[in-house]
Formats: C-alpha cells, structure tokens, sequence
C-alpha cells in the first residue's frame, strides 16, 4: 500500500515532520519515540494518498524512531522502523514574533510591505541576502523576520550604520541574523557570488539605487540569485536595468510593484549530475570556467563528518547542478547552495537509502538542472532542487521482489534498471568492508536483469529492455543512446542474487547499443576480455564516437569501440602502480581527445599514448575534472592532500589542508570545484572534516 517514503524532516527546533505516500486514499498511523518501544501514536484518518504527521518536542541530541501503519485485513501491519537524528537539524531560532525596535511609522510599514512582497516572489527562505543602501536596518529586520535568510546591509553613512546596530541590538539579532557593514557601496569587500537575494532600501526609500552596478552584480549568485527593486515606477526600475551591467547577465520580469532581475547561469559552467559526470560516464564536469591555478576559497563549513558514511565505504559521490550541490550521508541526503554553502534541506530516510561500493554497482542519485532523483527500494524519488519537496514517485519496472538498480536521466527521460532484494552493498563498517581487495567479497559486481526508461513528468513507461545480465557499471547514455555490456551466460539465469561473483559472468560478452528514446536494439557485438582473473572493476565511458571499456584483473586493460558500429578500434594494457588503496581501481577519465587511465592516457581515436607514466600518487580515490583541470587526491603526510592540475600548463597545485573519500567526492560543476567532507573515520594527517567550495578569483 505504501507508495513513496516514510522519510523525516526537521522542520523548526523543536519540529520533525514524517512523509510518506498511500497507492490508494486511506487512513494511517504513525508510532514514534526516542527509543525502539515507539510508545507514542498519531492517527492519521483522513482519506488521501498524502500523509503528513509532526513529532512535536523534539530535543537536541535525541534520535527519534518512528514507523508507518497500514491497515490491511483488519490488522494495522507496521513497517520496519526507521530514524532520524536531531543532530542533523539545521533549522535557524524563529523570530517571527521578535519586537520590532523601530517605530511603526511610514517608513517602517514600507519595509515591512516591501520584504513581504519581495519573499513572496522570489521564493527564497534560505541563505543570504544584502541590503545595497541598508539606511537604519528597517527592511533587513523585516527580511530576517519572515525568513530563515542571514542579512548583510551596507551603508556607507557611518551615522546610519550605528543608529541601524543599536536598533538590531535592541531587538537581539544583530550579529545572528543581521549584520550592518560601513563601506563604500562601491567596494562591498564581499565574496563573489555569495547573495541569493540583493535588494535596496535606498531605492525603496529615496528612489535612487547607488553604488556601482557591476559590484552588485558580482556578489549576487548566479543561477538564479534575485535582485529585487521596488519603490519605483515600472519604467524606471526597467531603466536601472537596462543602463547597467545588470542586463546582460540578468533575465528580468515584473511581480506586481516589483522589478525581479534574476541571474543567469554562469557562461562555460559545468555540471555533475551523475556518478561520473555525466550519464556517458566520463568523469568530468564539461566546465570551462574552473582553472586549477585560480581557484580560492568560496564557502568551507556543514555538512561534517558526523552523519557520513566512513570514508573506505565507497558511497555515491556528491551531484550539482544549476547551483545546488546534492550529498549523500549514512541515510540522509542534504540539498545545499553551491555558491555559499546554505544547507537548504535534508532528510532522513529509512536504511534502505544505503548503497556503497559504488565501483561494483553504481550511485543511486542523479540530477537534473532543477531536481535530484533517489533509488531507494523499488521506487526512485524526484525532489526539487530548492525546496526538497517531493515531486513525484515512480515504481521500479520488473518482478515483484525486484528493487530499483541503475538510475540516469537525459532530457525527458529517466533511466533505471531491476535488481534482486538484497543485492546491493550496504556493509561499511570495519576492515573487512573497505572494498579494496582483489577477492569477490569486494568486486561481485551488480548486474540488473532489464534496463527500462520512463517519461519524467507522466510517470509513464516509454521503454524495457531484457536480455542478458546488464553490467551496472558499464550503463553509458550519449548522442541519443544507450551502450552497455550484458552476459547471455546460460549458467546465469537462475541466479537467486544480482550480485554476481560468478566467473560465468564473463562468458558470452556482448556490447550493446540502443535507440535512447525507443529502446530499439541498434547493434549487439560479440566481446571478448582478458579473464585469467575475475576482474577487479569493469567500467565503460562514452565520448566522441568511442566507447572505452576499462578493466583491472592483474592490470589494466583499456578496449576502445566504434560507438557507431560497435567494431574494436584500438587495444591497450599496463601494469598498475599498485593492488591497494584504490591504485587497482581508477575509473577512466576522460578530457578533451585522451582518456586517462593511471599511469597512462591514450588519444581516444587510435590509442597512442598522450600521458605515459603519470606519478604514482597516496590515496585510495579516482580522479575527476572539468574541461581543463583535472583534480584529483594526492596524499602528502606533511602537507595535505588535495591537487589541481591544470592541462593547458601541466602544473599541479596542492591545496594543503584536506581531503576526500576513499572513491570520488571531489567534483566541479558551476564554475566551481566542490568537496563536500567524505573523509569520516580517516586517520590520516591533515583531514579538517569540513565541506568547502573554491571558486575561480
């Protein structure tokens, strides 16, 4: 009966909110408690699909357990537990009901009719806001106290700026959630494309926005960052626009009395929607604004290593994209600001979220440039990127006892794939969980019994496939189709698990290619390997009319493809620098004509070596890039650990200080390289456990 979640919001200090969805309009119940005896109950009876129910006092420190009930033939049948921890609430104080320390005259009544105008329209709760021209504070106390928003107002009158601190002081948020500088508008000091909401009460007040217009630009966040002006005519707001930097990199419209000039997406920013990338599997973000010599400090802050999955686990890398940044914890999901770090939501879900040893399956998240898609079970979920809020549900198309497996999406389409319960790796605790051997305990790979695509917005299916074993880590997506390696392996058939550590798997290889949109079967080539041992990893890539299959069983090997013929093109294989920490394992990388696999790179259109025995680096992770860096882990006890290496001049740039997960949690996306903290239950020197965000200066 259930057909989406349960799953946990904390959605005040002192709030939880527990979702889920029905298949059919019917009362529930919810039983919780802060231990597994669940003693308290909520009666949900209205008929509805729906179902909302708040966990009242919740306190710090507390982890709450909560489960679902059903009625089925006249019993209430429960769901497993799950949990929630408080420690994962990052819910700001309200200050809803907080006096206001300025007299209720016309002034401040225009603020106050200006701030509810202006967060009606934009949207925005989260994150920060400026006030260019703040005077005495009024419409930055009014912003803070209908929001969960941290204003910064500049003013360069040194009067207004104290008189505006006093009045802050009084009311008791200064310095929590307001904050008054006293500079020159026209050097704010402030970090690039930090604000998501930018408004004026100069212009609201006395009809005249000053400053410099291209400084207000440069700290207003792009991919959607607000400048809202009001308090003037329509035509004149319309003309600061049009006379300034502003628009050009600004698409602007008109909310009742307001003016909404919302940035664009940054020219030449990337994005990492999938595990590797992209859905071709690729490795690299596309971006071209990121450059390892240039970039600095953006953001470093939450999420912390307390709720992440230790660092050996191998979980799903991080997903960003049109400036929101996706992580994965132990069983929670936070949606943050690229730009500034804001976390803008979270959940807690049940352990069924669980997915590690990501080499030998693959994620369970992709993006799109406006929402994020979780497999969990045999539903994948679509939430907004924004919000959080559930957009829809879809159901796993397979047998009954099936789960959902691979998940990708291109354009109007999302992609997945069935796979027997239980197979998945969720075990991450301890040694013998790190999947860095060479054993099958480690390198089993998932393998799903169909591949199938689904219309985002209906719902609907457009297309199955079903042949043999599919090869979760080789599902590529590009130009319009879907490549994949499947063994028709007989022996196979009556597997009990889709966890295959089977040598059988190897037998009857094929490469296949379908019509993305119709599922048709383009070609289906025979394939044969090196198999003297099961392989370690086994992964293909698609880029430029090849597809790169790339394997370790005592080296690697490195098998290029026509993509349009699916014909060998060229061959390849060299001895890895090592069989631990992760020198066993490297995901393919490609940039530009080459793809890298360590210590080697070869041109992707005949195999000659470009990058021939690239230094044997510390570290258990693969690497990633964007358009011209590559960034990457390189362990220095002294030091640190983190290296950008920029192609265009062969340099490498250590930024000493940190470092990321045993697999890939360093990626770039928005012009910017990101590493949320991944480095849980590292012993290593210099691991500062916090997310940080460096962006080109």
């Amino acid at each position: 009966e259930l057909k989406a979640g349960p799953y946990l919001e904390f959605t005040s200090l002192d709030k939880a909110v527990v979702r889920w969805e029905t298949v059919r309009p019917m009362p529930t119940f919810l039983a919780y408690g802060t231990n597994s005896t669940l003693k308290n109950r909520i009666a949900l009876q209205n008929l509805t699909r729906q179902h909302e129910a708040i966990i009242s006092d919740v306190r710090p420190g507390e982890t709450y357990y909560y489960s679902v009930g059903v009625e089925q033939g006249g019993e209430t049948q429960w769901l497993a537990p799950a949990s929630g921890e408080s420690d994962f609430n990052y819910s700001r104080p309200d200050i809803s009901e907080v006096q206001s320390p300025y007299t209720e005259d016309g002034l401040m009544r225009k603020s106050r009719a200006a701030a509810e105008a202006i967060l009606n329209a934009v949207k925005t709760r989260k994150g920060y806001a400026i006030d260019y021209g703040c005077g005495e504070g009024r419409l930055a106390f009014a912003l803070a106290k209908r929001s969960e928003l941290t204003v910064i107002g500049v003013t360069s009158d040194a009067g207004q700026a104290n008189r505006a601190r006093s009045a802050l002081r009084r009311a008791g948020i200064y310095g929590s959630r307001v904050i008054i500088h006293h500079r020159p508008l026209a050097h704010l000091r402030h970090t690039d494309n930090l604000y998501n909401i930018a408004v004026s009460s100069e212009l609201l007040h006395n009809g005249n926005l000053q400053g410099d217009h291209s400084e207000l630009l440069r700290v207003l966040r792009p991919s959607g960052g607000v400048l809202a002006l009001v308090g003037e005519p329509q035509i004149d707001l319309a003309k600061i626009i049009a006379d300034s930097p502003l628009s050009k990199e600004t698409i602007t419209e008109f909310s009742g009395e307001l003016l909404l000039a919302r940035r664009k997406v940054l020219n030449g920013a990337g994005e990492w929607t999938h595990t590797y990338g992209t859905a071709a599997q690729t490795a690299n973000s596309g971006d071209e604004i990121v450059d390892g010599g240039e970039m600095a400090l953006q953001w470093f802050g939450k999420p912390g290593a307390r709720g992440m999955i230790d660092r050996q686990g191998r979980n799903p890398p991080p997903l960003t994209s049109n400036g929101i940044l996706y992580v994965q914890g132990d069983n929670r999901i936070w949606g943050q600001d690229a730009f500034n770090g804001t976390i803008l939501w979270n959940y807690e879900f049940p352990s069924e979220l669980r997915r590690v040893n990501t080499p030998r399956d693959g994620s369970n998240m992709c993006a799109d440039n406006m929402s994020l898609f979780v497999a969990m079970r045999d539903l994948a979920y679509r939430f907004e990127g924004q919000t959080g809020r559930l957009l829809n549900s879809y159901s796993v198309i397979g047998g009954d006892k099936s789960n959902w497996g691979y998940i990708a999406n291109d354009g109007n389409l999302l992609f997945g794939s069935s796979i027997k319960l239980g197979s998945e790796y969720t075990k991450f605790k301890g040694t013998p969980y790190w999947y860095d051997s060479t054993g099958t305990q480690d390198t089993a790979k998932v393998c799903s019994d169909n591949l199938f695509a689904i219309d985002k917005q209906s719902g609907l299916k457009k297309w199955e496939y079903q042949g043999g074993k599919i090869i979760n880590t080789t599902i590529a997506i590009g130009d319009g189709r879907v490549y994949f390696v499947e063994s028709n392996s007989s022996s196979l058939r009556n597997q009990p698990t889709s966890r295959i550590a089977s040598n059988n798997l190897w037998s009857s290889l094929r490469l296949v290619a379908l019509n993305q949109n119709t599922g048709v079967k383009i070609w289906s080539k025979a394939i044969n390997i090196n198999k003297s041992n099961y392989p370690v990893v086994f992964f293909l890539a698609y880029a430029k009319s090849r597809l790169v299959l790339s394997y370790t069983t005592n080296r690697y090997y490195v098998d290029a493809y026509s993509s349009v013929s699916g014909s060998k093109v060229w061959s390849k294989n060299h001895s890895w620098n090592r069989d631990h920490h992760g020198g066993h394992m490297y995901h393919p990388l490609i940039v530009g004509d080459a793809v890298i696999v360590e210590p080697y790179g070869y041109k992707l259109s005949n195999g000659v070596v470009v990058h021939r025995g690239l230094p044997a680096r510390g570290g258990c992770s693969t690497m990633s890039a964007s358009k011209n860096t590559v960034h990457y882990i390189n362990w220095d006890y002294d030091k640190g650990s983190m290296y950008f290496w920029d192609l265009n001049d062969n340099r490498r740039r250590l930024m000493v200080g940190s470092r990321s997960s045993c697999w890939l949690s360093l990626i770039s996306g928005n012009g910017m390289i990101l590493s949320p903290t991944a480095s849980s239950g590292c012993r290593c020197r210099y691991p500062i456990q916090t997310s940080i965000g460096f962006m080109r200066r």
